[in-house]
């Protein structure tokens, strides 16, 4: 009995195994600053199915009971508002802000693996697809929140839509430009402060930072001319100091590129303009249907798409966003919403394009 059950537990590793490296996401997340102190952030959300996500505002007081191999798991009351995607219309977020500023987005990570748990820690104990709410309704600030994750356990638990426990790891900031990096590696808690404020997935993230050292070369500033004994080799064109960046849609290679991007970007003086730099950033990652393409493990084709990014005022305490098939920005303002009310609200975020017919402004 023991060793059909061992046989079983590995085949439904590997099947884990196979679809995770199959349909492994594509997501980036960012940060800009700004002159006058502001932070914008973003991420990308990069995927080969559509998780159904639509914003959800949090309010404080709602009671949350998480999840553990034994059944329940910790239990906990809402300290702070919050608004943040969802998936498959759920309660719980992967990607969000509160109204203290802290902001938080989950990326998928082939290579996570979660902590074992005892009966004993069950009333510690979270789902992976739990954390997200529980960080942002919980705690104000990133020291705040790597000083309360050492205190729980987040356990390997299957997520019910997926199917598979889902493999992530995610990014937190704040409003003082703390950042970092909360990973689950071979059931191991780690935090990585993070000084770049950007992340993508796989590999882990000290893998990321190491590699980073391949491009120390890179630079926004056209090279000065070669001279040889015979020749003078001058750069064929603008952008030359960037040659060798890498542009393809690997994610150490969307890694190198944020850190390129956000580091030569133009320091503007107000969060406005931070986020229109935020968003040209973005865009250079979007991902349109049918140039990413994988197969899961039955052989079935896996098309890869930007569903959605969203874009964090960390100060004003605002969320922009835009969606595949609407590219209008559009803004939730966490200060005009009232996070008494004792419901989850939603606001849609998949609505159509209003494109603006300005023929009759010729002049």
């Amino acid at each position: 009995m023991k060793r059909a059950i061992s046989v079983v537990l590995v085949f439904a590793a590997m099947y884990v195994l196979c679809w995770a490296v199959n349909t492994s996401d594509a997501c980036t997340a960012i940060r800009v600053k700004t002159t006058d102190g502001s932070l914008i952030v973003g991420r990308s959300m990069e995927f080969s199915m559509d998780v159904h996500s639509n914003f959800i505002v949090i309010p404080r007081g709602k009671q949350y009971i998480g999840t553990s191999p034994y059944g329940k798991g910790l239990q906990w009351t809402t300290k702070y508002g919050t608004v943040g995607v969802n998936f498959f219309k759920g309660d719980h977020i992967f990607d969000g802000l509160n109204e203290k500023g802290l902001y938080l987005s989950a990326l998928w990570l082939s290579d996570a693996k979660y902590q074992d748990v005892t009966p004993q820690e069950a009333n510690i104990t979270l789902s992976p697809t739990e954390l997200g709410t529980w960080l942002l309704s919980k705690f104000s600030n990133v020291a705040e929140a790597k000083a309360g994750i050492k205190k729980i356990k987040v356990a390997n638990i299957i997520d019910k839509n997926l199917k598979i426990v889902p493999p992530a790891h995610c990014i937190l900031h704040d409003r003082s430009g703390d950042c970092a990096v909360i990973e689950y590696v071979d059931g191991k808690l780690n935090i990585h402060d993070n000084p770049l404020g950007v992340m993508t997935n796989e590999p882990p993230f000290d893998w990321q930072l190491t590699n980073l050292r391949n491009y120390v070369d890179l630079s926004p500033i056209n090279p000065k001319p070669k001279e040889l004994p015979d020749i003078t080799l001058k750069p064929i064109s603008m952008g030359a100091g960037l040659v060798g960046l890498p542009g393809d849609y690997t994610s150490p290679s969307r890694f190198v590129r944020t850190v390129v991007f956000t580091q030569a970007a133009e320091k503007k003086k107000t969060a406005d303009e931070g986020v229109d730099v935020a968003i040209h950033i973005m865009n250079t990652f979007d991902i349109f249907e049918g140039v990413v393409i994988g197969k899961d493990n039955q052989e079935k084709k896996l098309v890869e798409k930007t569903w959605w990014i969203t874009i964090g005022d960390l100060k004003n305490r605002r969320l922009y966003f835009r969606t595949y098939g609407n590219q209008d920005i559009r803004v939730i303002n966490l200060n005009k919403l009232d996070f008494s009310v004792n419901k989850v609200r939603t606001i849609p975020m998949h609505e159509k394009p209003n494109y603006e017919d300005v023929t009759d402004k010729a002049k």
